[in-house]
């Protein structure tokens, strides 16, 4: 029986970069969620309360 390790290496390695891309892609996503509410927080800037 002939095993063809070849085909199985590159294959594993183009599912470990669309892996990686997505983990990338999900950090852009989260970090954008969490830097755009935080910006918009800065620059709207705190309300003076009235006395």
């Amino acid at each position: 029986m002939k095993r063809n390790h070849e085909n199985s290496q590159e294959k594993r390695s183009s599912k470990r970069g669309l892996r990686l891309s997505i983990v990338a892609a999900s950090a852009v996503v989260v970090a954008g969620g969490v830097l755009l509410p935080a910006t918009g927080a800065m620059a709207a800037g705190m309300p003076e309360s009235q006395r």
